[in-house]
Order: structure tokens, then C-alpha cells, then sequence
């Protein structure tokens, strides 16, 4: 079967494709080309992005010139791309219906100028299902997505180990990168027995259940308010350290906490009226310091009982100084 050639069914050229390397997504595409239809008029084109579609599969610019020679700037649509680095792609057509051989050209489209809302995160487990293939979860707070995620994830699903991908996506329908993180869901716990009673000691641990022993009423938790005398434990004053633990049903016992408290003295008007005269004024201030520096069990003006008169028991009289009582 032989070819038979006709010069109207010559292929158009396209002779000059220019676009900015770098283009604003606010504003746009433009891109201006240069077309020779050959014998036949020039009567539109198509463009394509990245992956030549085919031909007639691109976006088309329908136009009618009736001249072989043309040059047009076309404002392409773009708001189907992501920022970065992409192709246009672009091919003429004649009023014979043939189409060029495309041309292409190379530029970088800078992400938008404003910070658009984000309207949606999507997240997925395992393998990427691709964008808007994942879960949706709309109007999202991203503060509180990835623990949101994470509850939502732990209800219903098996104990394991999970890679989880999650991206948002802005009100422009853009997508953010994908990251991904690691989620560990663990077996319920058993049921914990109920807390029975605690024990608790001061400074030295006598061991487990030799402690003073308080029954409470049986529960799972225990919140409420404890009040232990000291007059049993009787430490005198100073520093010391409040242990406490509690036993369950089982008769475990759990964590020993401690606490360290000071246990202060305690003085009034009366403790420093060395003449006894209800009153605390400069007679008992002669009498304390005619016994300053003395250390034993008789000494006058011995306040806190230390076995010793000295600026301690100063500084207790000055705060009652002028008192009577």
C-alpha cells in the first residue's frame, strides 16, 4: 500500500517556547510561542505537563487565526501542580487537524506567597495508598491530630508495631511532604486488683508489713487525704522522712514513696519569761545573756532544749520581745 503525500498535510512547526524558569503560583503561568502551521493555517494548540498525555489528551487553546505564521501567550491552568520543578509541554495543531512534534521547556513553580489554611490531614498505616487515598480527617486542629491519631488508632486495632504516614492538605488542595512515625499499641492490662490497706514509717524500714497498718475500703485507686499522728512516732524535732505503700487484694505490695518533712518547735511568750513576770522585756534579756555561751542541761536561757545558750535562743526571745501574755 503506498503513501501518497499531500504538501497541505504537512506537520506545524513550533519555532519558539518560552517560559519563566521560575513561576509565582499567585500568578500564574504565561508562556508565549511561536508556531509556522506550514501550508495550512495555524487553528489552536495543546498543553501538558510532566507526562505527555498524548496526543489531544493535553489542554487544549482553541483558536482560529486563518494564518500560517502565529505567535499567542497563553495563560496555562497550573492549579493542578505542586511546588517544585516541572515541564510544560506543548504541541500545535493546523486547520488540517495535525498536530506538531511537542517542545517542552523546564520550570520551577515557587510555592504560594500567602500561608493558606489547612482544611484536612489524611493519615494511613503501612503502605502509602497516595494522596487523598488515606483516612480524612476534616478541619483538623494539627495541635492535637497526632494524639487524636494515636487514640484513634489504639481503639480497634491489634497489638503491634505501626508505621503510620500522615500529610495535610491546605485549602488550596495542595499537599504537604508525607512523614511517618512509629506507634506502638500494647495489650490491655490486666484488671488490677483492688488496694486493701497501707503502711506506712519513719526514716528506717522495719520491711514489708511491719509498718502501722490502715485498712481503707477496697478499690481500684485510692484519692483522698491521709492524716498520720506523730505523737505514736514521736521524733522529737528536725528533719526527717514519711514512707508510705499500699497492698492490693493479692497482698502485694506496690511502689514505696517517701516524703521529707521538718517537725519544728513551737514557742510562745512564756518559754522566754525566764523572771516569770508575764511579761518579756529586758530582764529576761539580762538573764539570757548572762548565760551566753553556756552548754549543759542547767543552763538559764537553754529555749530549744539543744544543751547549749546561744543566738538561737536570742532570735526566740527577740520575737517576743515586748509580749506580755
Amino acid at each position: 500500500m503506498a503513501l501518497i503525500y499531500h504538501e497541505s498535510m504537512a506537520q506545524p512547526v513550533i519555532t519558539n517556547l518560552f517560559a519563566p524558569n521560575d513561576v509565582e503560583f499567585d500568578e500564574g503561568l504565561l508562556f508565549s510561542i511561536a508556531i509556522n502551521g506550514g501550508s495550512s493555517a495555524v487553528d489552536g494548540l495543546e498543553y501538558f505537563f510532566d507526562a505527555d498525555p498524548g496526543i489531544g489528551g493535553g489542554f487544549p487553546v482553541n483558536f482560529t487565526s486563518n494564518l500560517p505564521n502565529l505567535g499567542i501567550t497563553v495563560n496555562a491552568d497550573i492549579s493542578s501542580l505542586l511546588p517544585g520543578s516541572h515541564i510544560l509541554g506543548v504541541r500545535a495543531l493546523n486547520s488540517e487537524g495535525v498536530f506538531s512534534v511537542p517542545v517542552t521547556t523546564d520550570f520551577n513553580l515557587l510555592p504560594p506567597t500567602t500561608t493558606p489554611n489547612i482544611t484536612a490531614i489524611e493519615f494511613f498505616i503501612g503502605q502509602d495508598p497516595g494522596y487523598g487515598l488515606g483516612t480524612q480527617v476534616i478541619n483538623a486542629d494539627p495541635d492535637v491530630f497526632f494524639s487524636w491519631t494515636a487514640l484513634a488508632l489504639a481503639q480497634g486495632t491489634s497489638p503491634g508495631v505501626y508505621d503510620v504516614g500522615y500529610r495535610a492538605r491546605d485549602e488550596n488542595g495542595f499537599y504537604s511532604a508525607t512523614f511517618t512515625s512509629t506507634i506502638v499499641i500494647e495489650a490491655d492490662p490486666a484488671p488490677r486488683p483492688n488496694l486493701v490497706s497501707y503502711e506506712y514509717f519513719f526514716d528506717v524500714d522495719p520491711g514489708y508489713g511491719n509498718g502501722t497498718q490502715v485498712d481503707i475500703t477496697a478499690d481500684s485507686d485510692f484519692d483522698g487525704d491521709l492524716i498520720i499522728p506523730l505523737s505514736e512516732f514521736d521524733p522529737g524535732y528536725g528533719i526527717f522522712e514519711f514512707y508510705i505503700r499500699f497492698k492490693d487484694a493479692d497482698g502485694q505490695y506496690g511502689t514505696t514513696y517517701n516524703h521529707t518533712f521538718t517537725h519544728d518547735q513551737e514557742f510562745g511568750p512564756a518559754d522566754v519569761d525566764f523572771n516569770g513576770d508575764m511579761a518579756v522585756n529586758t530582764g529576761d534579756l539580762m538573764a539570757l545573756l548572762s548565760g551566753f555561751g553556756c552548754t549543759g542541761s542547767a543552763c538559764v536561757g537553754d529555749v530549744n532544749d539543744d544543751g547549749a545558750v546561744n543566738t538561737l535562743d536570742l532570735t526566740i526571745l527577740l520575737q517576743f520581745f515586748g509580749l506580755s501574755y
